[in-house]
């Protein structure tokens, strides 16, 4: 099989897993990427934004990021799609709106190089962990409460989202949870 300069090597370093929850807590940021999106706002998991949007809102050095691509013959599961703290769409033409993986990596890559993000934030962000216990806190709550159970999972796909998209810092983070510590339901 031929390969791009030095591909190999990648390839040999390379790691593999079963699942995408085996990687979760390597990363601040899991964007799942997919041909196929939403306008539904009931069906939020594939309620995408555009590789520029995902560069502008995401572009922070001190932050692991993990772009997710499905498989070119099926793309992403909805399973898969809720482990990621957010969703990616490449507009395309209606004639053919599917790229090749290749092609998608490289566009995603590419608007990435488009976006200069100054930090300005002296502050740390808030890491990958840090965001997943203050949604486990959350969850834990609504279970304690009279949330609707069948509403749950959902919901903690959305607060994942929601905490991740706002970028709270880490002193942000011990402040929420110190509310949430304080309130036992």
């Amino acid at each position: 099989m031929s390969r791009a300069r030095d591909g190999n090597e990648i390839l040999l370093n390379a790691s593999f897993y079963r699942s995408l929850t085996d990687i979760t807590d390597q990363f601040d940021i899991m964007a799942a990427t997919s041909s196929v999106m939403t306008s539904n706002f009931k069906k939020f998991r594939r309620i995408s934004i555009t590789p520029r949007t995902f560069w502008e809102n995401y572009t922070d050095s001190r932050k692991k990021i993990a772009l997710v691509f499905g498989r070119e013959g099926d793309g992403l599961k909805n399973e898969e799609i809720s482990v990621c703290n957010t969703f990616i769409h490449i507009p395309s033409s209606g004639e053919y709106p599917v790229y090749n993986l290749s092609h998608a990596a490289g566009i995603i890559l590419y608007e990435s190089l488009m976006v200069e993000k100054v930090d300005s934030s002296t502050e740390n962000p808030a890491k990958g962990e840090q965001v997943e216990l203050m949604v486990n806190k959350i969850v834990n709550i609504m279970k304690r409460t009279n949330y609707p159970s069948y509403k749950i999972e959902n919901t903690e796909v959305m607060l994942k989202r929601l905490i991740t998209r706002s970028a709270i810092t880490e002193h942000e983070f011990y402040k929420i949870m110190g509310i949430i510590k304080e309130n036992k339901f």
